[in-house]
């Protein structure tokens, strides 16, 4: 091919690329505003991200601390509940006891009624034998 053919292709070309070229250019220069106020975002969220996080740092031992206190909150929970069944136990034993004492004073009263009563019997006897016997002059 001769050289003015290729330079006339050359022309051709440069022609038909050049509107691409220039929406190109014009893309880039929209696209620059775009990419610098990603980088301002960039470094506006970065001291956030650093914030957040701290923040996560911080709330880690309260976190902990927070199980911590559920766990002894759950075992002071089944410890009273212990205690309470405990206390119901050892009231149980009283009433059981004062229960069996009361049985016992309740046959001791039976027995002294029933002893009182008996000698009331021979007092009574013994008040008519008196009476009833003429007393002898020694």
């Amino acid at each position: 091919m001769d050289q003015s053919v290729i330079q006339a292709l050359q022309f051709v070309l440069q022609e038909e690329l050049r509107p691409l070229k220039e929406d190109v250019r014009q893309i880039k220069g929209d696209l620059l505003p775009l990419k610098e106020d990603v980088q301002q975002l960039k470094d506006e969220l970065l001291p956030l991200k650093e914030d957040v996080q701290q923040l996560k740092d911080e709330l880690l031992p309260l976190k902990e601390g927070v199980r911590q206190i559920k766990m002894q909150l759950d075992r002071m929970e089944s410890n009273q509940n212990e205690d309470i069944i405990a206390v119901l136990s050892h009231m149980s034993g009283k009433l059981t006891a004062i229960q069996e004492d009361m049985e016992g004073l309740k046959h001791d009263v039976e027995y002294t009624v029933k002893e009182q009563a008996a000698i009331r019997l021979q007092i009574e006897r013994s008040k008519r034998t008196i009476t009833t016997d003429p007393i002898k002059p020694v």
